[in-house]
């Protein structure tokens, strides 16, 4: 798990990155920052309703449909 997790981390961190460098690229002057924000929050949202879901997902279906629900989440 604990690797895993490490694995994780490094994708999210470079995918954070890159996402970051694209919407400096797109949006210029006073859109910027609200550009960053909308992307954090989606991912945050993403995040939430991922934690929110697969715990339930696992206690009723098993581990297999709740990896498949936290992939596509």
């Amino acid at each position: 798990m604990l690797i895993g997790r490490v694995i994780f981390g490094l994708g999210g961190e470079s995918m954070s990155v890159a996402q970051s460098a694209i919407v400096s690229a797109w949006f210029k002057g006073k859109e910027l920052a609200f550009a960053f924000g909308f992307n954090m929050s989606v991912s945050r949202l993403g995040s939430v309703i991922n934690s929110s879901t697969v715990p339930a997902i696992f206690s009723a279906y098993g581990l297999g449909w709740a990896l498949t629900a936290g992939f596509f989440v």
